[in-house]
Parts: structure tokens; C-alpha cells; sequence
């Protein structure tokens, strides 16, 4: 397993001493006066009423300190459910570790797996919270191939990046992708397995983080339904797979700030896979030391709840009926305008490229000003536009209004 960690991943180890062996020891004893925490005389957390009557849950699920790993029985239910959600997973995988979002996630996977100066391969256009979490704080080089190939997914490029470097492979892989709403048809993601694979034949380690924040959101068919960590697995001994998710977009829960890492591989024997828990879990400790347990606690209700799954389908079905909505309307704008709308088929986003020498930052600038309308631009010439957050109703409006300042810009470049 060394051979795919970075030397702070080698290096770092869940104490097997001190303060948290020393209280769980004392669980259950007569006094424990381990816990720096305050308890009143029934030994329940000394909270005060004003916070007590907001937090919705007992506030011994909230007040006290959870375990750097996370609450025991989210964490079975995130495994349980993880295998719901991709009825084909076989081979081993870890328990979840909570973290702290998504972004804690990533740059947990960071410290595990990259050094610095080492390369991160990921397709362009990519979210740009990656150059401050991998390139930033971490120091590694990204190091991008184009995602598209015509309206196809890149493989050809996806061999050519991983065939150039070390024998090491760090690769990120994001779908649906942010920023394009682009999720790989089944097709497309045996190829990206083959495409693994036969690197990882040729005597490469291969270490495939796999962003899986959008996960499920899909809107179209002929589309991978689970994970790519579900294909990747049980893939060849020499890969190490990272799914990093959580509830922030599957549950709609992004300010709680609850995700889960968990590991997998072919070559990975169970005691190994507790290894990365473990090291995960030590990140924790000495960053956050723990990961809200109000949040975990909330969390944990909404997925034992009777309505759950009904609840997550109704939400989809605004979802999709507003990603159709902005697809049709995107695309009959563009046919009278200077700019073309990148593959979208899930997520919460699509993306328009700007031609003819137009600016995305002029074109966003001039959007907001004139017609009271944001938008994201990602680089020169690609405009991100969340459907997500618009009502149905208002969406043929904001690619009307795209199109008009593209039309009114177009003649002055």
C-alpha cells in the first residue's frame, strides 16, 4: 500500500495512545473525568437552554465531541447505502470516514496521496477550487487534458496524460463534471476503466480520486447510473480508488458540511483498508478534530427517515425538469449567436463557449449590470450557468437575455 501514499501518508498514524485510548478505556466507569468536556450532576452535557431549544436533536447528539472517524452508525449507513446506490460494487472497500464537506475531503486525499511537485491529471474545464486545494496547499501540478472530444468524452486524451509522467498516477475524476453538467455514458466509462487498466498492466500505480459531489444527478439515458468507484474497484491490484461524497448535493444539504471518504481496490486487504481509515481519521484529528456532531446527527435522521428516497425523487424531478428547460433553451439561443453549449446531461450546471473573440468576463460583467443576471465565468470564454437555481419558469429568460448581450457585444470586438 506505500507505494501509492505520499510521505505525510506514510508518515501519519491514529495515536494509539493518549487522550481518546484513555477515555474510551474509561467508558462506562463509575467517574470519568477524562472528557474535557463540562456535564451536569446527571451526566448529561451541561448546554446552554438558549442553544439546547435550536438544535432539534438530544443535545448529547450535538454538544459532545464524535469520534474523528465520525458517528459509528452514519458511518454503517453511508457503507450501506453506498452499495444501494451502486448495486455492482464488489471487492473490497472501506468503511466511510466523515469529513467535513466534500473540500475537506480532497484535501484530505491531497495530504494522503500527493507530494509536492507531484502530477494531479484531471480533464479541463475543472472547478477551480481544485488549483487552491491541489496546486495551492498542496503543491502538486495539475496537470489537464480537454474533457471533450468533439461531444464525447476525451479517451484518447485521458490515455495520453496518463501514459506521460512517473510510475505513480494520481488521477482526478469528477462526474458529472463541474463546471459542464457532463456525466460519461456507460460506454464511455468501461473505456475509462480499460483505459486504467492497461496503464496500471503496463507497471503504473494508479491512485484515482473520484469527485463524486453530483452524484446521481443525471438526466439523460445511455448515462452510468452508479459511481465510476463502483467499476474501478476490483479493477487490478495496482489501483487505489478515493470516493469522495457526501451530502451537501445528494441530500440538499450543503451548509451541514457532512461528507464521507472511503477507499477501495483490488490489492487492498481489509487490514489495509482500516489503515486509510485510520490515517484519514489522524488528518482529522489534528486538523479539525472532529467533524460537527449536530451536523452527523441531522444528517443521520434524514437518511433513517420513511421518506427519504421520496423526498430525494422529488427534488430530482425539478432538477430535471429545469435541465431540460435550459437545454432547449441554451440551444436555440445558440443558434442565432456567438457561442455553443458544451455536452450537458446531469449535475447542476451547463456551459456555454464563447466564439468570435468574445470575453466571458465582459459578456458576465455586462449581463449583471444590464439585465440583473449572474453567472460564473471559467476562463476566458466559458460561462457557467447553475439551472439548479433557477425556477423553470425563468430560465428561458436568462439565455434570451445571454444571447442579446452576446449579439450587442459581438458587434464592437
Amino acid at each position: 500500500m506505500d507505494q501509492f501514499l505520499s510521505a505525510c501518508g506514510r508518515r501519519i498514524q491514529f495515536p494509539v495512545g493518549g487522550i481518546l485510548v484513555q477515555t474510551a478505556r474509561a467508558q462506562g466507569a463509575r467517574i470519568n473525568a477524562t472528557v474535557g468536556v463540562a456535564l451536569r450532576d446527571d451526566r448529561l452535557p451541561m448546554g446552554l437552554p438558549s442553544l439546547e431549544g435550536s438544535l432539534g436533536v438530544p443535545p448529547a447528539d450535538a454538544l459532545l465531541y464524535a469520534p474523528s472517524h465520525g458517528k459509528l452508525l452514519l458511518r454503517k449507513l453511508w457503507g450501506e447505502l453506498l452499495h444501494t446506490k451502486n448495486p455492482s460494487l464488489q471487492g473490497p472497500v472501506s468503511m466511510p470516514v466523515v469529513v467535513a464537506g466534500l473540500t475537506h475531503g480532497l484535501r484530505i486525499a491531497a495530504e494522503l496521496f500527493l507530494d509536492p511537485g507531484d502530477d494531479l491529471i484531471l480533464a479541463e474545464p475543472y472547478w477551480e477550487n481544485y488549483d487552491l486545494v491541489f496546486q495551492d496547499l498542496s503543491q502538486a501540478r495539475l496537470r489537464s487534458f480537454p474533457l471533450f472530444d468533439g461531444q464525447s468524452f476525451n479517451s484518447a486524451g485521458l490515455r495520453a496524460a496518463l501514459r506521460r509522467g512517473s510510475r505513480k498516477k494520481v488521477l482526478l475524476l469528477n462526474f458529472p463534471n463541474n463546471p459542464t453538467g457532463y456525466a460519461p455514458l456507460f460506454e464511455e466509462a468501461c473505456e475509462i476503466c480499460a483505459i486504467i487498466r492497461e496503464c496500471a498492466e503496463e507497471g503504473s500505480d494508479v491512485v484515482v480520486l473520484v469527485d463524486d459531489a453530483y452524484f446521481g444527478l443525471v438526466y439523460e439515458e445511455g448515462i452510468l447510473r452508479e459511481s465510476l468507484f463502483a467499476l474501478l474497484v476490483s479493477l487490478h491490484e495496482r489501483v487505489l480508488v478515493v470516493k469522495i461524497d457526501g451530502s451537501s448535493k445528494e441530500d440538499y444539504a450543503w451548509g451541514l458540511r457532512v461528507g464521507f471518504l472511503t477507499y477501495g481496490g483490488n490489492g487492498l486487504k481489509q487490514e489495509e483498508l482500516r489503515v486509510l481509515e485510520d490515517k484519514t481519521a489522524a488528518i482529522i484529528r489534528g486538523t479539525l478534530s472532529n467533524v460537527s456532531h449536530l451536523s452527523q446527527s441531522v444528517v443521520l435522521c434524514t437518511l433513517q427517515s420513511t421518506t427519504y428516497w421520496e423526498e430525494r425523487r422529488a427534488n430530482a424531478v425539478v432538477l430535471e425538469l429545469r435541465f431540460r428547460a435550459a437545454w432547449t433553451s441554451a440551444n436555440g439561443a445558440a443558434s442565432s449567436v456567438s457561442f455553443r453549449v458544451l455536452p450537458c446531461n446531469a449535475g447542476y450546471f451547463l456551459c456555454l463557449e464563447l466564439c468570435n473573440g468574445l470575453s466571458a468576463g465582459t459578456v458576465q460583467e455586462r449581463l449583471l449590470n444590464e439585465h440583473g443576471i449572474g453567472v460564473v465565468t471559467v476562463g476566458e470564454r466559458l460561462l457557467r450557468v447553475a439551472f439548479s437555481a433557477i425556477p423553470e419558469a425563468d430560465i428561458p429568460d436568462v439565455f434570451r437575455s445571454i444571447a442579446q448581450v452576446c449579439s450587442s457585444y459581438s458587434f464592437l470586438v
